[in-house]
């Protein structure tokens, strides 16, 4: 029926995932798919953060610079871009299902 091996172990970031013929995101390439999934979860955070709930404690909001760093102070996610690494050790994934 189709190639995909349903015994493989998961992607280890979301943008790896096979994407099915019907999905939105099947003809983007990577790079946009990354940025598609940095402005949506950038998006949520905002709009999380303005109705007073912190989905990741663990980022906070650098207004000079319009984007969330982690409490060292290091990039953590923009509209545009993501430190995937790190997103994914604090646990930001697992509120997106990957």
């Amino acid at each position: 029926m189709d190639d995909y091996d349903w015994n493989a172990p998961p992607p280890e970031y979301p943008w790896q995932m096979k994407l099915v013929a019907w999905s939105p995101y099947a003809d983007q390439p990577e790079a946009e798919r990354r940025r598609s999934l940095a402005r949506r979860m950038f998006e949520s955070e905002r709009k999380s953060r303005a109705d007073g709930v912190e989905s990741w404690p663990g980022l906070f909001w650098d207004e000079r610079a319009g984007l969330f760093r982690f409490g060292d102070g290091g990039f953590a996610l923009s509209g545009e871009h993501a430190d995937w690494r790190r997103l994914k050790v604090i646990g930001c994934f697992s509120e997106w299902g990957m």
